[in-house]
Formats: structure tokens, C-alpha cells, sequence
């Protein structure tokens, strides 16, 4: 039974998004991948994890104003927005949008925050053909 479980929590996974956590007394519980919340960190003295679990992105503070690297998923908009916030940041000071690849879990957010920011964005271009 247990090996049935685990491969439809695969299966939910990949086709709907979410994870199914069990715990040991088999309760369930249900998480879209994205809201995996995560508090900001401070990598050194001008770079910042702001991103979730799943979503990753980075803050990095310049003479120019902020860059941001990769903008997460598209449904976690408002934890980025936060996470940028709980380091005593504005999300109107990111001037320039980094994507290291075209993944949506990379630039999900990237239309809201140029619109938000007026950042101007840099892709690859292969990447930009496909995303």
C-alpha cells in the first residue's frame, strides 16, 4: 500500500501541481509547491535569497539600484514581493531582471514586475525564443 501511495503523490505532483505531505499517522495534507514560504536570507554583504522552496531568486544590491535573478513562480508574486519587503527593501527600486534560464519557475513573475518596477529584463537568447 505504502509504494501505491508514494507513486500517487508523485503523480499529483507532476499533473497538478501540488504535493501531498503524509504524515506518520497517515494524515494528509495538501501544498501548491509554490507557497512554500521561506524567510529571506542574506548571502553576503549586497546579496539576498527572496525567493521560495521552489522558486528561486535573488536580490542584489548595486550602485545602479536592485537586480533581481529570476523572478519565481507566477502564483508566488506576493511572497517575493514580502520577502523583498522584510529586508527593508522597495520592489520600485529593481532596476534591472536577470533570468539565469527560461523556466516559468524562473520568470513567472517577471511581466507583474516589470510592469510594478519598470525594470528592464535580460534572457539568453536561445531562452528567449522559447520562453
Amino acid at each position: 500500500m505504502s509504494k501505491t501511495i508514494k507513486m500517487l503523490d508523485l503523480l499529483s505532483w507532476k499533473r497538478y501541481n501540488i504535493i501531498i505531505i503524509i504524515h506518520e499517522g497517515g494524515e494528509r495534507f495538501f501544498v501548491n509547491y509554490w507557497e512554500w514560504d521561506l524567510q529571506p536570507v542574506q548571502i553576503s554583504d549586497e546579496l539576498f535569497y527572496v525567493g521560495t522552496r521552489k522558486g528561486p531568486s535573488h536580490l542584489l544590491k548595486t550602485s545602479d539600484g536592485l537586480v533581481l535573478i529570476d523572478t519565481g513562480f507566477p502564483q508566488s508574486l506576493y511572497m517575493l514581493l514580502e520577502n523583498i519587503r522584510r529586508l527593508s527593501f522597495d520592489y520600485r527600486d529593481i532596476k534591472h531582471i536577470i533570468h539565469t534560464h527560461g523556466h516559468i519557475d524562473h520568470f513567472g513573475c517577471t511581466i507583474k514586475l516589470k510592469e510594478l518596477s519598470g525594470a528592464k529584463t535580460y534572457i539568453s537568447r536561445i531562452d528567449n525564443e522559447i520562453a
